[in-house]
Order: C-alpha cells, then structure tokens, then sequence
C-alpha cells in the first residue's frame, strides 16, 4: 500500500533558527542543517542547556552536490558545541538522538553510516556497518534483516541513549509513513552507551557514494518524530502494553519496562523490588497474548512512569511530573490479569504518588476479598469491596479493569470491573461486576505487591475501553487506513510551538 510521505518543511526552520537565537536552558535542538544554505544551532551545551553565540562548524572534507552532503571515504563531522570541551559533552546522563535523509548511491557490500563520537574516537557506529552484506543495523551489535536498497532515500533515526543504556537505529523509507510499531520496535538496538558523545560523523567508504541531508540532532525522540498523532490510535490500541514476555527470566529489578511503549518515551526508573519473571501466562476470555508473567512473593516490584506520552494525551499538566491531578480533565483506563489464592496482605498493583499510597486494587489485608483500598491526601484509608462483596480470590485467574476519570477542580471518579464480561460493550456490564468510589487519584508510579504469592500478567493503559479489550492487534497497514494519513512526521509541531 503506497502511504503518504514526509519531510521536513523550511517554514518550520526558519522558526527554528529564531527560537535558537534566544534559546532557553529548555531548548532540546542541538542543531540543524539543510545543506543548501539552512544550517542552525550547533551551540548547544548538554550540561547546562546553554547556547554560546558562535556555532560549530564541519571538520574534515565537506562536498555539496544539488543541496546534500556527499561522501565517497569522506568523514565530515560536526561538534554540538563550538568548543567541544567537557561540560559540553553529554555524559552518561541523558539522550542525543540524530535524524538524516538518508541514500547509498555506491556499493552496499560496503559501509555507510553515522557515527556518535567521544571527542576525537568513533564510539558508536549506525546505519550499514562494513560486514553487515549490505544491511542496516549497528557495528559490533546487532545487524537486522532489512537490506539497504541502493539508491534508495531513507529516514535515517540514530540513537544514543544514556538513560536506558541503550543504542538504536530506525530506517524507515521515504513515500511511506511509519506506524507506531515501526516506532516500538528499533531495525536494531544494543546495550552500553557509557562513553562521552560530542560530535556526530557523516562517512562512507570510498566505493559507497551516499548523500545526506535534513540533518536533525536533538535531546528528546519527540523533536525528530512528532507523537501528537499517538491520539488516533488509543481508540484501537493501548498506549502501553506489557505481557511480562520480552525479560530476562528471574529477579526483574534493574530491568527497564520494554513492553509495547513508544520508544522515546520509558519509565524514569527501572523495575526495582524482589519480584520476579517466571514462564507461563495468566488467560481470560483471549486478554493474553503471550508467556511470561510477573511472580510477587511476599515482595514487591515499582516503577515509575515517562510522563511524556501521558502529557501528550492530555492526562498529565505540562511538566508537572504526575499523571492526574490540577489541571487535567481526561480518562484514563488500565487492565491487567491476577491470580491470588492466598493473599494474607495487600495483593493488587498499587498507585503511588511519591511515597503515598494512592489506590491499590485486588485485596486488602487478611480478608482474601476482592477489593479495593485508598488513601486521601491526610493518609485515611477507605476500602470498598468489590463485585457485591461476594467474591473472594482463589486459583481462578481475574480481569480488572479500572477507569479513573480525571477532574480538573474536583474529585476523581473511579469505576472498577472486576471479571467482565468482554463480549458486552463498558455500558453493556452487569452491575454485579462494576463498583465505583470518588478520591484524588493523581500518581506518579506503580507497585505491583502482595503478602504471599500472587502472578500478574497482562498490563495494559489506554484511552478507551475498546483500546484494552481488542485482542486482535490491527496490522500496521490497517492503521494506515484508520487514520487515513493523519499519522505522518512532522518537524518540531509541539515542541517549538511550546517554545516558540
């Protein structure tokens, strides 16, 4: 299916170059370069979010042919800082991320790539690594399975990120438009990025022609692919969606959520806690997907949350650090799978907001009832039993949906499901399965615990009851058609606009 195209448009970088002459210590555009004249930046300190009045310039041999950058064993590189001294370098702290237009001209048996450079040493290497037999991916990492088709033009998205300790490259070719998988899922990632990054190179061997142009360096994975579509398709999907499937068997603390989340945005923290991942899954009426499930023994496990993709969706006020709370009207729903047979304690993921205990829902103390506790901002404690009270836990696996409805000046609403019946629409729900309480329910993270010994599987978020219970996962060529091009890149749309 042919899709719509994209490129970056001269408009917006014209009110680039103006945002960067008085740049704040928030700007996030390192720099930029059209190679016909509209170059910008390229005096961004990545320790204090300073500009100094003069730019870099390009190092080494720089060919200009018809508005791009040409290399044939050229190594044109570019310093983020004029003066590439220390604080001027990023270290081991935050996220530099590249995007070029991208085209092989010469022989792919060969290399052609970007490079992220620790002053003067080549450190990592992306794009078609010299051995790859022509393939994109990254030099002593992975190589994937997409070939670099000769004289093709690809969006070429490089990343170094000291956060999750991880490198990664996407390739994505021009005339389609990437979805939100191609997004998740990386042409090829790697662990370590504890080097120094000051400069990027643009380079190709001697027998592989390539041009380059748009070159974008930014902080943040938002100022080179524009989210602000996600929107369109919370209606069909989750935005986050973890089956406890992709983990290192075992004790999951110091492992980073990697379910299905936009890349770009991560939680702040890895996993921490004693739980563990063990094999098997958790199943209800087709919910899940996948093996592997998270195993809380009289231990717990936390998290906290990016609240980028939560801003973005409106659930969270622009850099307050909580999901919720003054500001925001919106609905937020999450699922996930339990099965607890013996709860002595509290068992149920919990919402926390720092410290405090926000709302946790399963069972509350020694009662092995289904049900649910919360706390005000005083520290009071109301529970709430669930499903008529009727229910305890036993070896059955249970569905809990929640839906907190956000109040900008009020109260929060909460309605809980417990065992739904997923054949009926939200509305279509028996009242025996629907139990609902008001509160203040902003948070900033979540614990998965328990006393004993319970499993979890299955974690969803989304904007929609829809977005949780399809279980059939459309193809990307059917959000295609759903979103009916909407979902395209774009330069800068929310970021600058902020700035601007």
């Amino acid at each position: 299916m042919k899709r719509m195209g994209f490129r970056f448009f001269p408009a917006a970088l014209i009110a680039l170059g103006c945002v960067l002459g008085t740049a704040s210590v928030n700007a996030e555009i390192i720099g930029f370069d059209d190679f016909d004249g509209g170059k910008y930046g390229w005096n961004y300190n990545p320790s204090t979010g300073a500009r100094s009045e003069t730019s870099a310039e390009w190092m080494g041999t720089v060919k200009i042919e018809n508005g791009k950058l040409v290399t044939q064993g050229d190594t044109p590189m570019i310093c983020f800082h004029p003066t590439e001294q220390n604080d001027a370098a990023f270290q081991s702290k935050g996220m530099v991320i590249a995007s070029v237009e991208y085209t092989v001209l010469g022989d792919t048996s060969k290399w052609s790539g970007l490079s992220w450079y620790d002053f003067g040493s080549e450190r990592h290497f992306l794009g078609m690594p010299g051995g790859s037999n022509g393939h994109f991916g990254i030099a002593s990492g992975m190589i994937s399975s997409t070939p670099v088709v000769q004289g093709q033009t690809y969006t070429l998205i490089a990343l170094n990120d000291y956060v999750s300790g991880k490198k990664a490259v996407w390739a994505f070719e021009e005339g389609t438009t990437p979805t939100i998988f191609d997004v998740r899922s990386p042409l090829a990632e790697n662990a370590t990025t504890t080097n120094w990054t000051t400069r990027i190179r643009l380079a190709s061997g001697a027998d592989t022609k390539t041009t380059w142009d748009n070159l974008t360096a930014a902080t943040a994975f938002s100022d080179v692919f524009d989210y602000s579509p996600i929107k369109g398709l919370t209606k069909h999907y989750p935005f986050l969606s973890d089956s406890f499937c992709n983990y290192t068997d075992g004790k999951i603390s110091g492992q980073l959520m990697n379910g299905q989340i936009p890349y770009g945005y991560r939680p702040l923290t890895a996993f921490s806690g004693n739980a563990e991942i063990v094999s098997g899954g958790l199943e209800y009426d087709g919910w899940n997907q996948n093996p592997g499930m998270l195993k809380v023994a009289g231990n717990t496990t936390q998290i906290k949350f990016d609240y980028g993709v939560f801003e973005e969706l409106g659930l969270s006020a622009e850099n307050s650090n909580r999901i919720g709370g003054e500001g925001v009207d919106g609905t937020l729903y999450y699922g996930w799978l339990m099965q607890d047979s013996d709860s002595q304690w509290i068992g149920g993921p919990e919402l926390f907001l720092g410290s405090r205990e926000v709302l946790g829902i399963g069972s509350v103390n020694q009662s092995n009832q289904l049900s649910l506790f919360c706390y005000d901002q005083n520290g009071k404690q109301s529970t709430l039993a669930l499903k008529d009270g009727a229910d305890t836990l036993d070896e059955n696996t249970h569905l809990f949906i929640a839906k907190i409805e956000f109040n900008a000046d009020g109260l929060d609403d909460l309605t809980v499901f417990v065992d739904p019946d997923l054949s009926l629409s939200e509305a279509e729900q028996s009242d025996s399965v629907v139990s609902t309480m008001q509160g203040d329910f902003t948070f900033d993270g979540l614990t998965w615990r328990n006393g004993r010994t319970t499993f979890y599987d299955e974690f969803r978020m989304g904007l929609s009851w829809g977005s949780l219970t399809n279980h059939q996962v459309p193809e990307p060529s059917t959000f295609a058609l759903l979103l009916g091009g909407v979902f395209t890149l774009g330069f800068l749309r929310r970021r600058t606009g902020r700035k601007a």
